[in-house]
């Protein structure tokens, strides 16, 4: 197996084990306390988040594009389509 794509399988793999170590108890806790899984919360003010998003994954697709990673890049920009979208949803309200 490629070197890149075993680096990328095992980040997205740690991602997701990491991530659930911190989502299941935290909805566990949500139930038990009886409170919904997904409270009513603000809507954003401004976009500046997405804004971020977009020049941090693009940052880093550039920089791997330029280092010879391009599976890591691809990745990247998949990351930062996400950030795309959140913009676009966020004008168009």
């Amino acid at each position: 197996m490629i070197k890149e794509l075993s680096f990328l399988l095992l980040a997205i793999g740690i991602g997701i084990v990491g991530g659930l170590t911190f989502l299941i108890p935290a909805i566990l806790w949500r139930l038990i306390r009886k409170k919904p899984l997904f409270p009513k919360g603000k809507k954003l003010d401004s976009p500046k988040i997405f804004y971020a998003g977009i020049a941090v994954f693009g940052g880093f697709a550039i920089f791997c594009f330029l280092t010879g990673t391009p599976l890591l890049a691809v990745a990247s920009l998949l990351g930062m389509l996400v950030y795309i979208r959140g913009l676009i949803v966020y004008k168009r309200d």
